[in-house]
């Protein structure tokens, strides 16, 4: 349970426009082999202060988010760290939102044991900016709508971020 409440707490319906106390940067990747591109942030991780918690989010046209990617207990540090569903180590999850972003059609867990990772290649407390890459492949887990279609594994390759710190 503690899991998907950091989930809800890490994005948010509707992006508000660049509101500069909600600073975010870029990322993309290729999900199932499309192009892709997201806005980024970083907080310290609710569930341990000690590490990062990132966020990775695509948005639609009107501002809607429609894809989220989490990475919780991130330690910050550079370094390749090995993700997988545990949320007390290194972990991912995915979420599919519907039409209007303010409900959740489907939610993801990483698949431990696919080379899924993220590599923190720098933080700079100056700039407020983390840098890296992800790699990471995602099973269903729960789907909120019977009637919807997704797929039952995404596969996200060739991520790289640039990650606002938010305070």
């Amino acid at each position: 349970m503690r899991f998907l409440l950091v989930i809800v707490i890490l994005t948010s319906c509707n992006k508000s426009m660049d509101d500069p106390k909600y600073p975010t940067l870029e990322a993309s990747a290729l999900f199932n082999g499309l192009e892709w591109k997201a806005d980024s942030w970083t907080i310290d991780d609710p569930n341990n202060p000690e590490s990062l918690a990132i966020s990775v989010v695509r948005y639609d046209e009107n501002m809607f988010q429609q894809e989220s990617i989490t990475f919780q207990a991130v330690p910050k540090e550079p370094g390749m760290h090995v993700i997988n569903a545990r949320p007390d180590i290194p972990s991912s999850s995915l979420n599919l939102w519907a039409a209007h972003g303010d409900v959740p059609l489907a939610f993801y867990q990483v698949v431990s044991g696919e080379e899924s990772y993220i590599n923190i290649e720098s933080i700079s407390i100056e700039n407020k900016e983390v840098r890296g890459t992800f790699r990471a492949t995602y099973a269903l887990s729960m789907l909120y709508d019977d009637q919807a279609t997704v797929d039952d594994t995404i596969r996200v390759t060739r991520g790289v971020f640039r990650s606002a710190i938010r305070e």
